[in-house]
């Protein structure tokens, strides 16, 4: 697997940036039905019944109101804040045998001159606004610190597989050498001392060698965790030496054309 492949696979299943995605639509989602909710045309309507009595001169009187309402209101984003209002009343009322309709009509423009009322016109849409747009930039963030980790990680078990063949290497010659000297030593050419020191290299070799392998390890394991993979990772062995780097810090579509994700 080569690095532009790590790449894409830990874009697409890394466990931090799966939950980020998740936030970022779910802000998007938010502040998408916020907008519509808040700039949506709202009605109302209103009715009620008021029955009264009172009595002049030994007459009881009778009066029954029934005062309905209907309005309209309606936000613009052409403007923040601003709000138009259209209203329209009904009163009927029955006073003894008597039918009498007072109607009215209202309309009402509002919009605030200052900044601060113009933001807390909308203030809430604002807010979603801002939630989904830091949830943007977290997104980008955390795209941008993987890609940097990734490709730190690759190349931290790149090194590692390469100290790991060259342990192994070691090992061989020093075996190679500790033959060679013990048959010297049955000639009596050397001293035994000398094969001793070869044995001494032999277990310091050895341990080497155990390092390597458990360095192997570990940083297969700190990228298989980055990439979200549960099984261990397999390095491209045609990989260059010395590989183009991204630096750190580097911004969000130039990571992604490093790699060639956009």
């Amino acid at each position: 697997m080569s690095l532009p492949e790590a790449v894409r696979i830990a874009l697409e299943k890394n466990r931090d940036l799966i939950r980020c995605g998740y936030d970022l639509e779910m802000a998007s989602q938010t502040y998408k039905f916020s907008s519509i909710a808040e700039f949506k045309p709202k009605a109302s309507f209103e009715t009620k019944a008021i029955h009264s009595e009172k009595e002049e001169s030994k007459v009881k009187e009778y009066a029954t109101e029934y005062p309905s309402s209907v309005s309209f209101e309606q936000k613009y984003p052409l403007f923040l804040g601003s709000q138009v209002k259209v209203s329209s009343c009904l009163k009927i009322t029955k006073k003894k045998d008597a039918w009498t309709a007072n109607p009215k009509v209202g309309f009402e423009l509002s919009q605030p001159l200052s900044k601060s009322g113009m933001l807390s016109g909308n203030s809430s849409l604002i807010s979603r606004d801002l939630d989904f747009k830091i949830a943007s930039l977290s997104y980008q963030e955390n795209v941008e610190r993987i890609i940097w980790e990734v490709t730190l990680a690759y190349y931290e078990l790149l090194k590692a597989i390469k100290s790991l063949d060259l342990a192994r290497d070691q090992l061989g010659l020093t075996r190679n050498l500790l033959k060679v000297s013990q048959a010297k030593l049955n000639a009596g050419q050397i001293p035994e001392l000398d094969v001793m020191r070869v044995k001494m290299s032999l277990s310091q070799d050895e341990v080497q060698l155990i390092k390597a392998e458990n360095k192997v390890k570990a940083t297969n394991r700190t990228l298989s965790n980055l990439l979200g993979l549960t099984e261990d990772f397999t390095i491209s062995e045609n990989e260059p030496v010395t590989p183009i780097f991204p630096e750190e810090g580097i911004a969000y579509k130039d990571a992604l054309s490093l790699f060639g994700l956009m």
